[in-house]
């Protein structure tokens, strides 16, 4: 490629005259600025919107919950209780880590020792 005489600050090429120019990829001040404006504008449209719609939003007014379940609300049996005494096997089961369940004895001093804890 050469410069031609007759076409001052262009490119020839098979009698083609290309003029090359730079332009500024970033926006000018008052563009941005611009720019900045719609968009904090349109942000706080889109929230004013979505808080007037949750506000408008309807629930049902419910009655109070009873202060206690009436006597008549199940048939719960009164079972003995219970104290574990030396020798009795306790099944201990975890539900988030199935491989640390384990069947323990109460030791002579009450206590039970597991695989991560003992006594």
């Amino acid at each position: 490629m050469e410069t031609s005489p007759d076409c001052s600050g262009c490119l020839t090429e098979a009698g083609l005259c290309i003029r090359l120019e730079r332009r500024p990829a970033v926006l000018h001040w008052p563009l941005r600025r611009t720019w900045l404006a719609s968009t904090t504008l349109a942000r706080t449209i889109m929230l004013s919107t979505a808080v007037a719609l949750a506000a408008c939003s309807s629930v049902p007014t419910l009655p109070p919950a009873p202060a206690q379940p009436p006597p008549d609300a199940g048939n719960v049996s009164r079972l003995t209780p219970y104290h574990i005494q030396v020798g009795d096997i306790l099944s201990l089961r975890l539900m988030l880590n199935p491989e640390l369940n384990e069947d323990v004895t109460v030791l002579p001093d009450g206590h039970i020792s597991t695989t991560l804890v003992s006594d």
